[in-house]
């Protein structure tokens, strides 16, 4: 058993389905109500354990648990029967859905943090991490951090430090970005706390024009915006931002899709700019089991982007933060599609270089929803692969590496595509790769006395409507 604790990221949790805890300042504007909608035709491969209303610096005193039982209330019935049935799989019902809707605190930020401040929201989210069970939870903050603050602040003050410490190291939280001041306290106060995070040192203002400067600079720039933020913030190039655009979701997600297509929201047009898309979903894009594993490190990449471990300037010790992938955007082979050809080096990057998998993989969901016969939608490859996904071994030693036994559940013809993620290992050297578009290839290594982790991915593609992909991640371990 290859130890992976031992390389420079230190974290490496085993592949299990994962267990996910949303607080979601829903209703301060569409997005989070998209990403609920994103989330709940994957709730088969997600344990979602807890959905949490809470403020954030753009809804300081409202909660809206109406909107969700709006979407839950649209979800039962037809569209969870249907999306079983295209997945032979179990979705929760309406009413183990409405049991872990819970409200957090309507105060702004730490004015929700202290004595006499617990909460239903915070209360169950003390009930979730401590449920026997050893997989670590995911608590992922779409508005402010105040209600697991107030968790944590609770249990700092019941518990002794190993029981706090315990407790710390069962959680994994993905802050997109700060959103009220509770977020800053829970990294100053826990240097053990597991986070993902873009930092944003929030203005202590009211909302108003300086405010508005401040977090237009910080959004434009940060890692979450791959997930769709071009429309908003202007950065253009890379991405294919046909894949979120009004006509497209009309298309693909709302118009005859279902109860679930009516009450995902229209993106907003104001001026030149268009509100970006489920800003929140990249939280847990990474937690589904597509054969990418990045649900085992932030650092490994996939869906939800990629992160480092560092000291972030506003930060008091590391967090897992922004990190950049190099990508070649074009028509040649392996190349992405994107707007504009070219070399784009960009930690939002790290997010879109997916896109045109999340984004075909959530219509084609839809599709199931809205469809009893499964005949009648694509459905994903089956990726299978010959050997060991971790791997030691030795700079002189070529590898060969077998997806034969791969088929897809429609019939569909399948293209394979081979590539060495390298900015999420360690190895340095050159490494030779023996047709990267066959189904099984030879790997051999150019120098033979450098070492490190080699990240190889398989992407396995049909040309079924929509086009679908699935994954397989080995980890080399070259000394």
């Amino acid at each position: 058993m290859i130890n992976f604790k031992t390389d420079k990221f230190g974290v490496f949790d085993p592949l299990a389905k994962a267990r996910l805890l949303v607080h979601t300042d829903i209703g301060n504007e569409a997005d989070d109500q998209q990403s609920i909608v994103r989330l709940l035709t994957y709730a088969n491969e997600i344990d979602i354990e807890g959905l949490v209303t809470c403020t954030s610096m753009w809804q300081r005193d409202i909660l809206r648990r109406d909107l969700i039982e709006e979407i839950i209330e649209a979800y039962r019935g037809d569209p969870r029967n249907n999306l079983m049935k295209h997945t032979d799989d179990y979705y929760p019902t309406r009413e183990e859905l409405f049991a872990i809707l819970k409200e957090g605190s309507k105060e702004y930020g730490m004015e929700g943090v202290g004595l006499g401040k617990d909460t239903e929201g915070s209360e169950w989210t003390i009930k979730v991490i401590d449920k026997d069970d050893p997989r670590p939870v995911w608590i992922t903050l779409w508005g402010g951090a105040n209600v697991l603050a107030q968790s944590l602040w609770k249990v700092g003050e019941t518990r002794t430090k190993k029981e706090l410490d315990t407790f710390i190291a069962k959680i994994r939280v993905y802050c997109h970005v700060d959103q009220d001041h509770a977020s800053h306290w829970l990294k100053d106060t826990f240097p053990n706390l597991f986070y993902v995070n873009t930092p944003f040192n929030i203005p202590k203002t009211e909302v108003n024009r300086d405010f508005m400067i401040a977090m237009f600079r910080n959004h434009r720039v940060a890692t979450w915006a791959g997930i769709s933020g071009e429309l908003t913030y202007r950065f253009k190039g890379g991405p294919n931002s046909s894949l979120i655009t009004k006509d497209w979701l009309k298309k693909n997600i709302q118009n005859n899709h279902g109860p679930l297509g009516e009450v995902y929201p229209d993106l907003i047009h104001f001026g030149e700019n268009t509100t970006a898309m489920e800003t929140d979903t990249q939280t847990y894009l990474w937690l589904i089991p597509n054969g990418l594993r990045s649900l085992q490190s932030p650092t490994f990449g996939g869906w939800g982007g990629r992160y480092e471990l560092a000291q972030h300037e506003r930060e008091k010790r590391p967090i897992f933060t922004d990190s950049f992938d190099t990508i070649i955007v074009g028509d040649g082979p392996g190349e992405l599609k994107g707007d504009v050809p070219g070399n784009y080096h960009s930690n939002q990057a790290t997010i879109w270089r997916w896109r045109e998998a999340y984004q075909h993989d959530f219509a084609a969901r839809m599709d199931w929803a809205s469809t009893s016969k499964y005949e009648d939608a694509n459905h994903p490859p089956k990726v299978v692969v010959k050997g060991e996904l971790n791997r030691e071994i030795s700079g002189n030693d070529i590898i060969k590496l077998d997806a034969t036994e791969s088929s897809d559940p429609d019939g569909n013809n399948l293209f394979y595509h081979w590539f060495s993620y390298k900015e999420a290992g360690t190895y340095k050297g050159n490494i030779n790769i023996d047709s990267p578009f066959s189904v099984k290839i030879i790997l051999s290594f150019e120098d033979p006395k450098e070492s490190g982790f080699v990240h190889m991915i398989l992407d396995v593609k049909d040309d079924g409507e929509p086009t679908l992909h699935r994954y397989a991640r080995f980890i080399l371990k070259v000394n």
